[in-house]
């Protein structure tokens, strides 16, 4: 079904914002983006190191679609139930 529509699943390093980046941008203009992941992040946000925030892989691949995106385009972040609620202190980032 993937190849009758022209939709390619891809897998990457979500840890790794400059591959992933470098991966998006090689695509050319994408109409949707859909990211399927997430790292914990835990600690205090206003204190996380910026390595911590570098691994925050739906931000980075969203930014990088969003540039070359056409009018109209989508982008769809899958993450868990933790993106909404936070179960426990030192888990809002």
């Amino acid at each position: 079904m993937a190849a009758e529509t022209g939709i390619r699943a891809l897998r990457a390093d979500s840890g790794d914002r400059d591959a992933l980046i470098a991966l998006i941008a090689s695509l050319g203009p994408l109409d949707v983006l859909v990211v399927n992941s997430g790292i914990l992040g835990a600690g205090n946000p206003l204190d996380m190191p910026p390595d911590a925030i570098d691994r925050l892989a739906p931000y980075h691949a969203a930014v990088a679609a969003a540039r070359t995106m056409p009018d109209g385009g989508r982008i769809i972040l899958i993450g868990s139930a933790n993106a909404d609620r936070m179960p426990m202190r030192g888990l809002a980032a």
